[in-house]
């Protein structure tokens, strides 16, 4: 943590993220820990799910507007655990069928087949992951991890209609965001 915040500029900074770290932490810790139960390394990967959300709340400091109101800054800052927890998983379950040795043997033609899928997949979730949290964490909530609206409501503490109108904008621009890539227009 410290190291953390010898990167601020000034003392208010540090005070802001010291406290929210000494409000929040252990909120954050078990979010992140949910997302990676059952895992062998889960109390590792949650620490350092929330050591990753720390750095980008830093990084993102001057945007955020921490005068919202107490309850939705801890929203924000456990979405930002919740999805650095996702993060952490995502290239090891990208490939982990391709790895796995206890497949049988598949054709050359179907193995590329597969692998294009993969990139698609990965291509498609890495672009997921660049939208703003706001829009990032309910598609990858529901497109990645398969969760309902209801179960996303719950997760990010926000009304359903809200969770409906965040995934429609969001596969709107994350639409838009895949044709520039491919230079569609």
């Amino acid at each position: 943590m410290l190291s953390f915040l010898l990167t601020l500029a000034n003392e208010e900074e540090r005070e802001l993220v010291r406290g929210l770290y000494n409000n929040h932490h252990d909120a954050m810790l078990r979010v992140a820990y949910s997302k990676l139960k059952g895992r062998p390394n889960a109390r590792y990967e949650a620490e350092e799910a929330v050591q990753n959300a720390f750095v980008k709340i830093i990084r993102y400091l001057d945007s955020v507007d921490f005068g919202r109101g107490a309850n939705q800054v801890r929203s924000y800052l456990l979405t930002i655990s919740a999805h650095e927890a996702v993060r952490l998983t995502e290239k090891e379950n990208l490939f982990s069928d391709m790895l796995s040795e206890e497949e049988e043997p598949v054709s050359e033609e179907d193995f590329l087949d597969s692998l294009c899928l993969q990139e698609d997949y990965a291509r498609a979730v890495s672009a997921i992951s660049s939208l703003d949290d706001r829009y990032s964490m309910p598609l990858e909530l529901k497109y990645v991890w398969d969760k309902s609206a209801e179960e996303i409501g719950n997760l990010l503490e926000i009304p359903v209609s809200t969770v409906y109108t965040l995934l429609r904008r969001g596969k709107k621009l994350l639409t838009e965001k895949l044709q520039k890539e491919r230079g569609r227009p």
